[in-house]
């Protein structure tokens, strides 16, 4: 079965619209033409017809492949699915004789070796709802390799606190507020580690140290992130903006190559000036990475963003010095912001990472 058959199908104009049963809350009326990705957890066979048990993100459902309906090429393919195999199917939804939900398949079945394509895609291409099975896979993944990459170059990590029955105003950050009825006082959901990654400084003498979890806003902030959203945050001293760029670039691209060594072909890095940080649209690249470097934010401070292609922010980082003492570097790296560029990543290659 041939993967590519998927992407045609779903990008040609002259295919017909198929409604996602992964996406929709009850079954469509008889007669409609719907897609369905799954695993095929049971098969029955006939010499003129199959039946098959998909197991996808809302139940299970029956297929049925009619012989009549195939050539002879097609219905060699459909004989080709088995028990466990990962597909996405293509038919009219109806009933069976006995009264079952059934998809009488038009096509054969193509074998799913991509995390986010077919369906699954379907929920990131737009970046509305990063909450998807396959989304949160990856989002793991680029997370782990992050992680990875700082503690071989010689971070501490440490494990951030997400709840306080305490918020200083002083911090400048609005944090989320959790109101427990009968409890008696709220409690704060931290929007950010990295005053904690200050102290862990202050603390252990060390001079780069991060921390991996999950940043709380009170805003949306973008169509790739929310109120949740998975962030690692570093912070290091004695460090200057052009080495901080170095890691951050650094870090980006073992990531895409440790999940995709395909999402960096045929793109260049181009390196961008602007005053202060409100590049806005103009900045979209749809085939490069962009290193955009803001100089004049405020005295002693710098600042730099990572576009991915379509304008993704990627990576943020920056770099404050006060009077004398020594420079303080940060890096926000935001792994649910790069699942665009990684919507083919095979599953086999996530699951060689182990």
């Amino acid at each position: 079965m041939d993967s590519d058959r998927t992407h045609d199908l779903l990008d040609s104009p002259d295919t017909p619209r198929f409604v996602s049963l992964n996406r929709i809350g009850a079954l469509p009326a008889n007669e409609t033409m719907v897609r369905v990705f799954g695993v095929v957890t049971a098969l029955r066979k006939f010499s003129r017809i199959r039946f098959f048990v998909l197991h996808y993100s809302m139940g299970s459902i029956q297929l049925a492949a009619e012989r009549g309906a195939f050539t002879d090429k097609d219905w060699t393919a459909v004989k080709g699915v088995k028990k466990g195999h990962r597909i996405q199917a293509t038919g009219r939804f109806g009933r069976s004789a006995s009264g079952e939900s059934t998809v009488f398949l038009t096509s054969p079945p193509t074998a799913e070796g991509v995390l986010l394509a077919g369906t699954l895609a379907e929920t990131t291409k737009s970046l509305e709802n990063p909450t998807a099975v396959g989304a949160s896979i990856l989002t793991a993944a680029l997370r782990r390799a992050g992680e990875d990459f700082l503690e071989a170059h010689d971070y501490l990590r440490i494990n951030p606190r997400h709840l306080s029955a305490s918020w200083g105003t002083q911090r400048g950050l609005e944090p989320l507020r959790v109101l427990y009825p009968g409890f008696g006082i709220p409690v704060y959901l931290a929007p950010s580690p990295s005053p904690q990654l200050i102290d862990a400084i202050t603390a252990t003498g060390e001079n780069r140290v991060f921390a991996s979890g999950t940043s709380f806003s009170t805003s949306y902030r973008g169509s790739t992130d929310g109120v949740e959203t998975a962030l690692i945050m570093t912070r290091s001293i004695d460090i200057t903006l052009p080495a901080l760029k170095a890691q951050a670039r650094a870090l980006l691209t073992t990531a895409l190559d440790r999940l995709d060594p395909q999402a960096r072909r045929g793109r260049n890095w181009i390196e961008r000036e602007e005053p202060v940080a409100t590049i806005g649209e103009r900045a979209s690249d749809p085939t490069n990475f962009q290193v955009w470097t803001h100089s004049t934010i405020d005295v002693g401070l710098a600042a730099f963003r990572i576009l991915l292609p379509g304008g993704f922010v990627a990576i943020e980082g920056a770099v404050e010095q006060r009077g004398h003492g020594l420079p303080l570097g940060s890096l926000a790296f935001h792994p649910e912001r790069m699942l665009p560029i990684l919507q083919q990543t095979p599953l086999r290659r996530l699951t060689d990472l182990g």
